[in-house]
């Protein structure tokens, strides 16, 4: 995938997959529509934002918690993600996991259901710099919950 800079209105869902690699640069804003989502499924995302322009991840609109889906990392086999200086808002589950760990860092996930969610896999924590709002039950490391790691391997 070609590097991505500006504001782009995401009408349906986004699917990167088959090994693709899609760059982000700081400051890149994209909206999603209504129960729309990215999903990254054997795939790398590097959206390496600065502090004067972190990338923006939200939905049409006013950002309101449910507004979109959020961001889905699959498939351990592709690990290396990077999401920094990232403002995630508005979405069902603000980043999604399954059987992945991209790398988090300085990233602010709000006005969301859930800010993150690990299913059958490990997400190192501290997440430094990162802070979770508005998700239930959040904890110091701005992980909001886990789901049962019975049945899954770990990557």
């Amino acid at each position: 995938c070609k590097n991505w800079g500006g504001a782009y209105r995401i009408p349906g869902d986004m699917q990167i997959y088959n090994n693709a690699i899609w760059t982000l640069e700081p400051g890149v804003t994209l909206a999603f529509a209504p129960a729309a989502g990215l999903q990254m499924e054997a795939a790398r995302l590097d959206a390496i934002g600065t502090a004067a322009a972190p990338i923006r991840f939200t939905s049409y609109g006013s950002p309101t918690p449910g507004a979109w889906d959020g961001i889905l990392f699959l498939d351990a086999s592709f690990n290396s993600s990077q999401l920094s200086n990232v403002v995630v808002e508005g979405a069902s589950h603000g980043i999604e996991t399954f059987k992945a760990a991209p790398t988090i860092a300085n990233a602010l996930i709000q006005r969301s259901n859930t800010g993150i969610y690990v299913h059958c896999g490990q997400m190192e924590t501290p997440l430094p710099g990162t802070s979770v709002s508005y998700g239930a039950g959040a904890d110091a490391n701005g992980v909001d919950s886990f789901t049962d790691e019975t049945g899954c391997s770990y990557p």
